[in-house]
């Protein structure tokens, strides 16, 4: 999973991240699943199904770190899941 912010400069906190993630190898099309949770948290949210997305970090009052995973699975029923943190400023 790699990303930046989304919006020009300069970049503020609140800024939403677009991600992309990379797949090698596999056959036929793929399907994505994005989802986060609070890094502490036991609850994934899903944010979308698409090779990137643009994830709007929301606030939960405190500075936060939260896990953005995506799973890609092709049609042969090969599987890649990557997990990153992100850390969403006051």
């Amino acid at each position: 999973i790699y990303g930046q912010c989304s919006s020009g400069q300069p970049h503020q906190p609140t800024d939403p991240v677009k991600l992309k993630i990379k797949y090698a190898g596999g056959c036929g099309p793929l399907t994505y699943l994005w989802e986060y949770k609070l890094a502490n948290g036991t609850v994934w949210t899903s944010l979308g199904d698409t090779e990137s997305i643009t994830f709007d970090i929301p606030f939960v009052g405190q500075e936060t770190t939260y896990e953005v995973r995506c799973t890609v699975t092709d049609v042969c029923d090969g599987m890649q899941q990557s997990t990153t943190n992100l850390y969403r400023f006051k």
